[in-house]
């Protein structure tokens, strides 16, 4: 059985080969491969002449990032998008992604806002069935405080009637 070593290629997810079961994070893993860069020690003619290359190539020569380029503007050759056309070349179908991102963005941003102001609107209302009507209730402490002043004043009278009745 021949085992196969996969090598890393012009991009790197943090030195390693792409790995599609480990998608989480790769946005802030992906390198240039050191082999390629130039601040890393590598050699930029490989990014030309490809990774597997023992020698440099003409400068001249851009057969292989035309070919890149042509891949990427290809039409068709990409897996299916839902909301897309199957037949959008890799770069069309990137950035149908990234409107349709966007788009996803703004009718949940419109979505929060109209959650937001249902919130508000429903806790302005518990607010007025819940809360407290102080004129309301400082009418009402006036009269109990009116009334018990009064039955004060009747107690009173009746204590002094019962201590002159008393006294005869």
């Amino acid at each position: 059985m021949v085992k196969y070593r996969i090598l890393p290629g012009r991009f790197t997810d943090d030195g390693a080969p792409y790995d599609p079961a480990n998608l989480t994070g790769l946005a802030g893993r992906i390198r240039l491969n050191a082999a390629v860069d130039p601040g890393a020690g590598g050699d930029p003619s490989l990014m030309r002449d490809g990774l597997g290359a023992t020698a440099a190539g003409p400068t001249a020569d851009g057969t292989l990032p035309r070919a890149m380029l042509d891949a990427l503007t290809a039409a068709g050759g990409v897996t299916a998008v839902p909301g897309l056309p199957p037949t959008l070349s890799f770069a069309q179908t990137a950035i149908g992604m990234i409107e349709l991102t966007a788009l996803g963005r703004v009718s949940a941003e419109a979505n929060v806002a109209s959650f937001s102001n249902t919130r508000e609107i429903l806790a302005r209302a518990e607010a007025e069935t819940i809360g407290v009507d102080t004129d309301a209730e400082l009418q009402a402490l006036i009269q109990i405080e009116q009334a018990f002043a009064a039955n004060v004043q009747v107690i009173q009278t009746a204590s002094r009637m019962l201590d002159q009745l008393m006294a005869l």
